[in-house]
């Protein structure tokens, strides 16, 4: 069994945002960057789509650390 913990949103455009999540799934804690859409799936309201994805924790520094390299050599507008 999974289980989801959301801790932030960042607003993509109208129709979508990026959702980040921690979660576990059996031992593995991992961390979810999931893109939710609005779709009759989900009633109009917005809900998680396939794009994205599942990282393990302990690779979350790396990630961290790379997002920061692509901010300073792409600078934010």
């Amino acid at each position: 069994m999974s289980t989801f913990r959301h801790v932030a949103t960042v607003k993509k455009n109208q129709a979508e945002e990026v959702r980040i999540c921690l979660t576990e799934y059996g031992e593995h804690k991992l961390v979810d960057v999931r893109v939710c859409t609005t779709t009759e799936r989900f009633g109009g309201t917005l809900g998680p789509s396939r794009k994205g994805f599942s990282l393990s924790r302990a690779k979350l520094p790396a990630l961290i650390a790379a997002l920061q390299k692509a901010e300073r050599e792409g600078g934010a507008r």
